[in-house]
């Protein structure tokens, strides 16, 4: 009988030590994720916003064009308004920070007007 309580107790210990070593594995999980969160803010991929792609928007590109030319990355419609078979729009590629930032407009599907900042 002896021996089967020292057999539980072993086990009870083991379970505890096992137990401790989940709530190390969890923080250390927790430490490398916000550590790759912080990281990829550092490194986010906006090497398209410079002043190189934003000389080659030329009026009379079509929003197509425009992603081309800003490698594949689309833009975020700010404002489009249509009257009379006329249409304005204004679409803006960005960094999260908005650092930097390009801004087009387009009239009836063609680029009209562009500006920038941070480039």
């Amino acid at each position: 009988m002896e021996e089967i309580k020292l057999n539980v107790n072993e086990e009870v210990n083991n379970a505890k030590k096992f137990k401790g070593g989940w709530a190390i594995l969890i923080a250390f999980i927790f430490v490398i994720g916000c550590i790759i969160a912080v990281s990829s803010v550092g490194f986010e991929s906006n090497s398209y916003l410079n002043r190189e792609n934003y000389s080659k928007i030329r009026t009379g590109m079509s929003y197509t064009q425009v992603v081309e030319v800003l490698e594949g990355h689309e833009g975020e419609m700010d404002t489009s308004s249509s009257f009379g078979g006329y249409t304005l729009a204004y679409y803006t590629w960005s960094n999260s920070s908005g650092s930097k930032c390009i801004v087009v407009g387009f009239e009836n599907g063609k680029v009209c007007a562009k500006s920038q900042y941070g480039l």
